[in-house]
């Protein structure tokens, strides 16, 4: 998998990619020689990050990654577990926080009960960074105890608030709780989804906001949280994040480039062979696909052709290499088109998830491909769930045409790609504005 993951990131050229990875969590994550910053009561016990350890009145604390990331211009996700764990299902304070910090400091020194470790009250609308907060504690400007609010400057006056009473989730259950926060740095477009863990992800809180004039460039990420007189732990099992940087375009919006399109068709290509042929599949409908999102650079096409080696016939000629390999996934021997120089020696799963993403990009009708976020997710992360294949290929798409005065073509085909699709809940977010 290394040589995959050296490939993907070596076609992000000139655009960089950080990736965070943290399936459990080792107790020298925190000791000097860590890659964590631990700072007030933070600690690491049964393989999961204590944030604030139970029982202490008045606790607060900070984790940081150690190495900075960039911020803006940016796109990025992160997938955490948390579990908070009281006495009492009603009586525990205050919360945890998702932070995108200015600079790797320890919390503020007063920061512990309703700030969450995030702010106090000396560094209200000084600080610059983003919080995330997790709040399972009604303070007079809170809509209630259980709810996911956004700070930039204040923890009273968040840009973003919903309760979670509508969701059946409740922060203080003690049940494993799967967060995923997305930003997308073309939209500025934040999207938070959550879940008990074992269950499908929600989308929950959407809110736009630009990251420069609300954070530098450069920022650190991490967890805090806090208690007061009301006690409870706040604890993270699991944490992955990814960001990707974006050409300086993006920082004023617009439409989105072909940054990653080229990113599968290379791994593909470098993996497997058929019939002594390989496919580039940036030729003929993908180099049409890719030259109506954004211009296609000579030294891609380039980086395409060294990696596969060899060009082969088009992907609706007769026994293409795209035909082949869904011959072989249709009888269950996917792994029969590996190229024979690897001689074995590969991670038989990591190269079917490879081999299954190729394929579902590959569909007919483009709008069922995935989303290239979503291919991003699952070379970077190997938990997350890939997208389902039909049991056959699906046939070719088919415009159907009406009359001259109609614009809009017909689409039909014969078997469906299906997404993973993500539930959402009506819209019942108090959304404030961003003054940033």
């Amino acid at each position: 998998m290394s040589v995959l993951v050296i490939l993907f990131l070596s076609l992000l050229s000139p655009a960089s990619c950080f990736n965070i990875s943290f399936p459990v969590f080792d107790p020298g994550s925190c000791s000097g020689g860590g890659n964590l910053i631990c700072m007030g009561s933070v600690n690491i016990s049964n393989q999961s990050l204590i944030i604030t350890p139970d029982p202490t009145i008045n606790a607060f604390g900070r984790v940081l990654y150690q190495d900075p990331m960039i911020a803006w211009p940016a796109s990025f996700d992160t997938t955490f577990t948390i579990k908070i764990v009281n006495s009492s299902a009603s009586l525990g304070a205050d919360g945890m926080a998702f932070v995108l910090a200015q600079n790797s400091n320890p919390s503020p020194s007063l920061s512990f009960g309703s700030y969450m470790g995030i702010f106090d009250q000396t560094t209200e609308g000084v600080l610059r960074q983003i919080a995330i907060e997790f709040d399972t504690f009604k303070n007079e400007y809170d809509p209630d105890d259980n709810h996911i609010a956004i700070n930039t400057v204040s923890v009273e006056k968040p840009v973003a608030v919903r309760s979670l009473n509508s969701t059946g989730i409740n922060l203080k259950s003690r049940r494993e709780i799967t967060v995923k926060i997305e930003y997308d740095g073309w939209s500025k477009n934040m999207q938070i989804s959550v879940a008990h863990v074992g269950e499908p992800l929600v989308s929950f809180l959407n809110h736009t906001m630009r990251m420069k004039g609300s954070v530098p460039s450069s920022v650190y990420v991490g967890f805090t949280g806090a208690t007061g007189t009301l006690l409870e732990t706040h604890q993270v099992l699991s944490w992955n994040f990814t960001s990707v940087e974006l050409p300086k375009q993006s920082l004023g919006g617009g439409k989105k480039r072909a940054l990653l399109i080229i990113v599968i068709p290379t791994v593909l290509c470098s993996m497997f062979s058929c019939n002594n042929c390989c496919y580039t599949i940036c030729e003929k409908e993908y180099l049409a696909e890719i030259c109506t999102i954004g211009r296609l650079r000579h030294k891609n096409l380039l980086q395409l052709q060294v990696v596969c080696g060899k060009r082969s016939n088009g992907i609706m000629e007769e026994n293409n290499l795209v035909e082949c390999v869904w011959k072989l996934y249709e009888k269950g021997e996917l792994l029969d088109c590996v190229d024979e120089e690897l001689e074995g020696k590969y991670d038989e799963t990591q190269v079917r998830r490879s081999l299954l993403v190729g394929l579902a990009c590959l569909h007919p009708d483009y709008t069922l491909r995935p989303r290239m976020r979503k291919v991003v997710h699952i070379f970077m992360n190997s938990d997350e769930p890939l997208m389902s294949l039909p049991a056959s290929r699906p046939l070719s798409v088919c415009l159907l045409f009406g009359s001259s005065a109609s614009t809009t073509p017909n689409v039909t085909y014969s078997t469906a790609l299906y997404r993973g699709h993500t539930e959402s809940f009506p819209d019942e977010t108090t959304d404030h504005d961003d003054q940033l």
